[in-house]
């Protein structure tokens, strides 16, 4: 695996984990890709966002890319490519003024597949819409306002109990930070409180943490300092940095979860592993590990 063919310089792994021909010297990693076009917003983006998924059902998956920030008046979209046979192709849907904080691309129970995005409004109120696209025509439909002037899309998670979409607005009946979710049950967008405890960071994450079970879990860094698995599924593993030696130092990280949780630690090769363990299975339990 450490030969080199072709002769490109690049070794057979490294092409293997390119998926690029280890045998033709044109073909080396870097080089198969292809810039889809340009990409330019209407005011000075802070950031960039993007979702991959299924929006038709059929070939490859589209990609979806949108910029974050204050566009003022102007009016913000996210791109659509799509790979087509002689390249690739691109769609922009409209968002209004409103910069975008995140992206999710797929399906949940009872609507076609679709983009869902997180909204910031500088000043003002943010939001999470569905983009959906219905005989040609793009639909926005706003899933939920926030109180404050971000939103942001999780993901969607699949769970014993099925499948949901999983945001982070501010609510009227909830507190700034707080993690929901949303089905689409009775021809309406419906949420329900998933964890209180505030995480504003921007930093959840959709996992999935254990080989052969269809269950998603939702890790996000806590304003108090931790991060928190809000997800619905026995077993985690997070990886932690802070330790004294072969020993978890405890006067930086403790631990809190249900009561009949167990949990392990173990230090090895440099690296501090928290194993939690639920018995059964917990809806909507939650387990975390923060600083003091």
């Amino acid at each position: 695996m450490a030969a080199s063919p072709d002769g490109d310089g690049w070794t057979n792994l490294q092409e293997w984990m390119a998926r690029t021909n280890p045998r033709d010297a044109a073909s080396k990693p870097g080089t198969n890709g292809g810039v889809a076009s340009a990409f330019q917003v209407p005011f000075v983006p802070t950031r960039f966002v993007a979702g991959v998924g299924q929006l038709d059902n059929a070939g490859t998956a589209e990609i979806v890319v949108g910029a974050d920030g204050n566009p003022g008046a102007s009016a913000n979209f996210v791109r659509v490519y799509t790979e087509a046979g002689s390249g690739w192709v691109s769609e922009d849907v409209p968002v209004g003024p409103y910069g975008v904080t995140s992206i999710t691309v797929g399906q949940t129970p009872g609507r076609s597949p679709a983009i869902y995005a997180g909204l910031r409004k500088v000043g003002g109120n943010g939001r999470v819409v569905e983009l959906l696209k219905k005989d040609g025509v793009w639909q926005t439909n706003v899933i939920a306002d926030s109180q404050s002037e971000t939103a942001e899309v999780i993901g969607i998670r699949t769970t014993s109990a099925g499948t949901d979409l999983v945001l982070n607005p501010a609510t009227r009946f909830g507190p700034d930070g707080a993690l929901y979710r949303a089905t689409f049950e009775d021809s309406v967008w419906k949420l329900a409180l998933l964890n209180a405890e505030p995480a504003r960071h921007a930093t959840a994450t959709m996992a999935r943490t254990a080989v052969g079970v269809a269950a998603d879990r939702v890790l996000r860094l806590l304003d108090a300092g931790g991060i928190q698995d809000a997800g619905s599924q026995p077993g985690l593993s997070s990886s932690l940095d802070e330790f004294d030696g072969s020993f978890l130092n405890l006067k930086t990280w403790t631990f809190g979860g249900g009561p009949s949780g167990s949990y392990s630690i173990r230090v090895a090769d440099g690296l501090a592993q928290l194993d939690i363990a639920w018995p059964g299975n917990l809806a909507g339990a939650s387990a975390y590990i923060e600083t003091n």
